[in-house]
């Protein structure tokens, strides 16, 4: 659904990307270097996508402050689950890959996850640990068949939900996203970044690198 239809004046840090939609729909929003293939998508295409995935999480029963446990690879679909997560009001929980299965069920003892969201291999961590079988959503971002790995394939719930252009009224104070230390020297200890946290880091760096419409910035 057009974004514009849907004016947000919450703090949810989704907003800012319903900016730039709103000013440059057509242009690359992302592009990635994945296999030798290069891959691209413009704001409006992240946009629907990141909304059909907010529906589909929301309709798949959860709700703004469920916490979703997020192990994809550095890659459209990672930010089209974390844009997506955001958007219904969920909290986006990213795990090192390199972590350990104990680790990881560290982690769900932690933040309790309502849902999975993760690569296919990283699905065969949930069949070690009794923690990681309890989560209600699963989702992978490959094949799934009679609920293996998971229970629904990352590609049919874009497929099958349609944007509703809604974004959760958050609170600077509500989460946004969550990530772990190491845990090297102990349980690993989760950072909670709010939604405020994440509007007024976008805006000190805006302050100190001023955009323009044709940048092109490259995190590495």
């Amino acid at each position: 659904m057009d974004p514009a239809l849907k004016p947000d004046h919450s703090t949810n840090v989704i907003q800012l990307l319903q900016k730039a939609v709103a000013a440059n729909p057509d242009r690359p929003a992302l592009v990635m270097q994945h296999g030798g293939k290069e891959e691209s998508i413009t704001f409006n295409e992240l946009w629907d996508k990141a909304d059909s995935f907010s529906v589909a999480l929301k309709n798949n029963g959860l709700r703004p402050g469920d916490r979703v446990i997020i192990m994809v690879p550095m890659s459209i679909r990672l930010y089209i689950a974390m844009l997506g997560v955001m958007k219904m009001g969920g909290v986006a929980v990213f795990v090192d890959p390199w972590v350990t299965a104990r680790q990881i069920a560290a982690f769900c003892a932690f933040a309790e996850p309502r849902a999975y969201v993760g690569i296919p291999k990283s699905h065969l961590l949930r069949f070690m640990e009794s923690s990681l079988l309890r989560i209600p959503v699963t989702i992978n971002l490959g094949r799934t068949f009679l609920g293996i790995p998971a229970q629904h394939s990352f590609s049919s719930l874009l497929e099958n939900y349609e944007g509703d252009g809604e974004i959760f009224a958050a609170k600077e104070s509500d989460p946004a996203l969550i990530t772990f230390t190491s845990g090297s020297s102990g349980i690993p200890k989760g950072a909670n970044r709010t939604h405020g946290f994440l509007s007024a880091q976008h805006s000190a760096l805006e302050h100190e690198f001023p955009y323009r419409p044709d940048d092109i910035d490259m995190p590495m």
